[in-house]
């Protein structure tokens, strides 16, 4: 991922120097492509700042000149006002002569001296002095202004110099912006590296950890390098999930042969026609049904003999019908040990209804099972398929003891690992390219040692086929950590 993100970078950094060259080329200049990007950088950088410069000292240019033109356009104006004052003026020259005790004949220069007779001399000279001061204070401070801007820029960025003191600072203060975005930057860049680094020391610490389990396992399996790791673990791997399916059907066939083992087992179904068991299964099951009828007719008339018995006893000819009961008696006796093989004959007609259905169980049925007591920790057998009150067949769990549950009956965290082994192994029976299995915190009602036995059977599945197990809970997470015997990629969002 870094090795990415360090390409990115030179891909990015690539763009950029293609980018800066073409600028360079369209503003007159011939860039040198051999340069670092750096230098680039700062000369484009110099070129932009060369050209905002220029366009700056335009735009000012563009404005002086609408301002001169403004001012003549005004001047004009003021002109053409002051020449009709001026006529005015010269209409009503005699008049204001006359007023100030001059002919009409008299200059300029003589009104002048007349008026500077008639008006006060002190004050308008005191407010002309006041205000050459100000005018003079005000160039001062301009003047300090200047020197010092000049002198910080002088210091700091001579390259940042223009004739203008305001430029330079707004210039200087741009720079000095930027700066310290950069700044900022950078000492981003340097926690990240050093987070960066944190994260490599531990990964290689990972590695170091890894190497030495697949060093242990290379010196067991016998192989010279980790490439040649993957076949003896898959083979070890698929040897013992036959073991464990061997195992699992091992008991099964223990329990459905009522203890008897394998052996004794191949011996009987040697003498066992297959093609003629459902024909002896409906027999079996007609005549169970009769011996239930005869029964059933039996007791009626064990309960009318006793009745009649009852009354008897009470009335006459006792001896007559004590003879009569005592045939009645071994009647019923008859009657009882008749069906009493009945009932032996449709228990073994059960019996060879249930062995039937095993062998030709569903293979689909039989591998869910399988997983299904793998995802539980063994706290069921597996599945089963069992009949209900309308003859239906229907799902059921069996437990290690041999009690089945229905599905309805399982808890909550049961009925999700009966589910996830049955889609497990339909995805299995799947014969195209394997597809990929994605879960969505599938383990949040499970325990510990259920969730640790559904994580290694995931990663046991995961040598077919790509599974995504997607969880918030921090406990999955460490246990999946626990799982030394099973490849466990964890990724942390």
């Amino acid at each position: 991922a870094q090795q990415a993100e360090i390409d990115a970078l030179a891909a990015q950094l690539a763009q950029g120097k293609a980018a800066i060259l073409a600028f360079l080329a369209s503003t007159g200049r011939v860039p040198d492509d051999t340069l670092p990007p750096d230098l680039l950088y700062r000369e484009a950088k110099a070129r932009f700042e060369q050209l905002q410069s220029a366009w700056a000292e335009a735009k000012a240019r563009d404005v002086a000149k609408q301002r001169i033109d403004r001012d003549l356009t005004e001047a004009q104006a003021a002109r053409e006002q002051a020449q009709a004052e001026l006529s005015a003026a010269r209409d009503g020259w005699a008049a204001a002569m006359a007023g100030i005790g001059q002919p009409d004949a008299a200059t300029t220069a003589q009104a002048e001296a007349a008026l500077a007779v008639w008006q006060s001399v002190a004050v308008p000279k005191a407010s002309f002095e006041g205000e050459g001061h100000r005018v003079v204070t005000i160039e001062t401070d301009l003047e300090a202004f200047d020197r010092d801007v000049f002198a910080v820029v002088d210091r700091a960025a001579p390259q940042l110099k223009t004739p203008s003191a305001q430029d330079s600072l707004a210039r200087l203060t741009q720079t000095l912006a930027t700066a310290r975005r950069d700044s900022e930057t950078c000492r981003r860049l340097s926690d990240a590296a050093i987070k960066r680094a944190a994260s490599r020391d531990a990964l290689l610490v990972r590695r170091g950890a890894a190497e030495a389990v697949l060093s242990e396992a290379c010196r067991m399996l016998g192989v010279a390098g980790f490439a040649e790791l993957a076949n003896p673990l898959q083979r070890a791997a698929e040897r013992h999930r036959l073991e464990t399916d061997q195992a699992g059907l091992r008991r099964d066939l223990y329990e459905i042969g009522d203890g008897r083992d394998e052996a004794a087992l191949r011996l009987e179904r040697d003498d066992l026609d297959l093609d003629l068991l459902p024909g002896d299964i409906d027999r079996e099951r007609q005549r169970q049904a009769q011996l239930l009828n005869d029964i059933a007719a039996a007791s009626a008339l064990q309960h009318q003999a006793q009745v009649e018995r009852d009354a008897l006893v009470k009335g006459k000819d006792a001896a007559a019908q004590a003879t009569e009961r005592a045939d009645a008696a071994a009647e019923l006796l008859s009657i009882a040990e008749r069906w009493l093989l009945r009932a032996a004959a449709a228990r073994l007609a059960t019996r060879a209804i249930e062995r039937h259905r095993a062998m030709v169980q569903d293979p689909l049925i039989a591998r869910a099972s399988t997983l299904f007591a793998t995802a539980t920790d063994n706290a069921f057998g597996g599945l089963g398929v069992d009949y209900g009150d309308d003859d239906q067949p229907m799902l059921v769990a069996t437990r290690a003891d041999g009690d089945q549950v229905q599905v309805a009956g399982l808890s909550e965290g049961s009925r999700d690992q009966l589910f996830l082994a049955l889609r497990l192994a339909l995805l299995e029976r799947h014969s195209s390219e394997p597809m990929p299995f994605i879960g969505d915190d599938l383990l949040t009602s499970f325990d510990d040692k259920r969730t640790l036995a559904t994580l290694r059977l995931l990663a046991a599945a995961g040598q077919q086929r790509q599974m995504i197990l997607l969880t918030h809970h921090r406990h999955v997470v460490d246990l999946a950590k626990s799982v030394q015997d099973q490849a466990i990629d964890l990724i942390e969002l």
